[in-house]
């Protein structure tokens, strides 16, 4: 009597658990609106990554490292994507493309939008390798390109034809226009970068900033932020430290800042009209 006690009390706390894991989940997703457009933050450890979806389309911006890589597939199944339309490796730095041979392992992947240009380095080897059973699916991007996800337009700003010798200026900058808003990712652009799209009278003007390079000193400098004009930005930093001079410039101007730490998800959702912001903690540090 006393074992068979025992097995229904493990059975018991067993279903609890699975209760109690699946409507966390629930409560998740049914506090983000999927109906319209999402922007996930995804932590991955001092890298970049960001889910893009509109209209049941979906798009990977950069990959982080590959120990984050449980973090963006545990993403991905949250928000049930099996397939990626677009994956853009804005460059390729580890911190960038580290995940990225696990991903084309674990999900299918439309398209590919990528720089054209090598790296020296065992990670940037490896996913060319891995790249090269879908060669027919990569496009090597330059500004003047455009592309559709679901009923939004995105617009390819950078890399130039003449690329540097600094493949952060060479990073990949998109902005995605969604109705009445719009969003600016800049990849790790630098100063240097952030100037030659000043010099080419870009409309930068954007109501949603990704900053570059991680919110290090090198990059978002005063006139960049000026023509860009956001009302809110995120920081994903490398370190805890290193991030401090942007934000207090983004602060000065009022811009409602976020960064993404180990800790939480930042969510922005918008229906093209306002924007909102919002978190959960991640699925598995």
């Amino acid at each position: 009597m006393n074992l068979l006690k025992k097995c229904l009390l493990i059975f018991i706390i067993i279903v609890s658990m699975l209760i109690c894991s699946c409507t966390a989940s629930d409560a998740k997703q049914s506090n983000i609106d999927q109906n319209n457009l999402v922007i996930d933050c995804i932590p991955v450890l001092g890298g970049d990554s960001f889910l893009i979806i509109i209209d049941g389309k979906s798009m990977l911006i950069d990959t982080g490292v590959r120990q984050a890589y449980n973090e963006i597939k545990a993403t991905l199944n949250f928000y049930n994507i099996k397939k990626l339309d677009f994956v853009i490796l804005t460059h390729y730095h580890k911190d960038h493309i580290g995940s990225m041979s696990d991903i084309l392992s674990d999900f299918k992947v439309k398209k590919v939008l990528m720089i054209d240009q090598t790296h020296d380095s065992d990670t940037y080897s490896d996913l060319m390798q891995n790249l090269e059973n879908i060669k027919q699916k990569i496009q090597y991007v330059k500004a003047g390109d455009s592309f559709n996800l679901g009923n939004s337009t995105f617009e390819i700003l950078n890399p130039q034809k003449n690329l540097s010798k600094n493949m952060n200026d060479n990073s990949i900058v998109f902005k995605l226009n969604y109705v009445d808003k719009s969003f600016l990712f800049v990849g790790d652009l630098e100063n240097k970068g952030e100037k030659q799209l000043l010099n080419n009278d870009y409309d930068l003007k954007s109501d949603f900033l990704k900053v570059g390079n991680h919110g290090e000193k090198d990059a978002t400098s005063k006139k960049f932020l000026k023509a860009i004009d956001p009302e809110y930005a995120i920081i994903s930093p490398k370190t805890i430290d290193s991030f401090s001079k942007t934000e207090e410039k983004l602060l000065d101007k009022d811009i409602k800042t976020q960064i993404v730490l180990l800790n939480d998800h930042i969510v922005y959702t918008s229906n093209g009209l306002v924007i909102k912001v919002q978190s959960y903690e991640n699925f598995t540090y």
